[in-house]
C-alpha cells in the first residue's frame, strides 16, 4: 500500500509501519487502484460501529527522554494549543465563528498553582500580556529541526493532558493516545460529529463543545469542573 502525504509530514507519517510513504509532488509508483484518503471510509463501508483502532505513532525514545529531563516531573503538565493555521478557512471568519480560541479564556479557568500550561505552538506571538506569566515556552529549537512535529511527539509523551482547539495538534495527540481535551466551536468540523463528548476515532479524546456561537468561556468552565473532580483545583 502506498500513501501520498504533504511533504512536511513525510518524516512523521514514516513513523507508522506497514506503508510505503511518498511526498506529494514526487513520482507516483505504478498502482492498481487510486483512492483519495477521505473517500476510503465510503469504499470500505466504515461506520461508527466498525471503525478500526487508531494506529499508534512510533516515537524516538532518546528524544522523549531528553524532553522529559527538560520538562521535569513537577506539577500537572498540560500542553496547550489555541491557534490553528491562520490561513485555514475556519480561522478567516469573524472571531466568534473561528475554531481557534482566545488564550485568555483558557488561562482564566485552567491556570492555577498545581497546573503547568506548556505551549505546543511553534509561533507564540499571539500570547497576550495577561497570559504571559502562566505559559511555559519550549524554546527557539522546538520543532525547528527535522520533520514536522518531531519535538511535539516527544514532548507529548511527557505530558499529563493536552488541551487544544480543532487543529493538527488534536489529531497528533490522539494518535499518540495522550489524554486530549478538544475545545470545539458551536458547529464543528464533521469529524467530531454532534452532541457527543467522545470520539469514535480517538479513545483518548474528550470533546468540550460551545453551547452558543463564540462562547469559549463556557467551554473552559466545563474543563475547570472536570479538573476540580480530579482534585486539581
Amino acid at each position: 500500500m502506498i500513501l501520498e502525504v504533504q511533504k512536511p509530514l513525510l518524516g512523521l507519517i514514516e513513523m507508522f509501519s506497514g506503508l510505503t510513504i511518498i511526498a506529494k509532488g514526487d513520482d507516483i509508483p505504478k498502482a492498481d487502484f487510486h483512492l483519495p484518503l477521505m473517500s476510503s471510509p465510503m469504499i470500505l463501508e466504515t461506520n461508527i460501529t466498525n471503525m478500526p483502532p487508531v494506529t499508534k505513532i512510533n516515537v524516538e525514545k532518546n528524544r522523549v527522554e531528553d524532553w522529559g529531563k527538560r520538562l521535569g516531573k513537577t506539577g500537572l503538565k498540560i500542553g496547550i494549543a489555541w491557534q490553528g493555521n491562520k490561513e485555514h478557512e475556519d480561522d478567516k471568519k469573524i472571531e466568534k465563528l473561528q475554531r481557534s480560541f482566545p488564550l485568555k479564556s483558557l488561562v482564566s479557568q485552567i491556570a492555577c498553582q498545581n497546573v503547568r500550561l506548556i505551549s505546543l505552538q511553534r509561533d507564540n506571538s499571539s500570547i497576550d500580556i495577561t497570559s504571559q506569566n502562566s505559559i511555559e515556552i519550549l524554546g527557539d529549537d522546538f520543532d525547528k529541526f527535522g520533520y514536522a512535529f518531531r519535538d511535539s511527539v516527544a514532548v507529548m509523551q511527557n505530558l499529563d493532558l493536552v488541551i487544544t482547539c480543532d487543529t493538527s495538534i488534536a489529531h497528533l495527540a490522539c494518535s499518540l493516545n495522550i489524554p486530549t481535551w478538544i475545545a470545539l466551536k458551536y458547529i464543528p468540523d464533521w469529524r467530531w460529529l454532534l452532541v457527543r463528548d467522545d470520539s469514535p476515532w480517538y479513545p483518548s479524546a474528550k470533546l468540550f463543545r460551545q453551547t452558543e456561537w463564540g462562547d469559549w468561556d463556557g467551554v473552559f468552565t466545563k474543563m475547570k469542573l472536570q479538573l476540580n473532580q480530579k482534585g486539581v483545583h
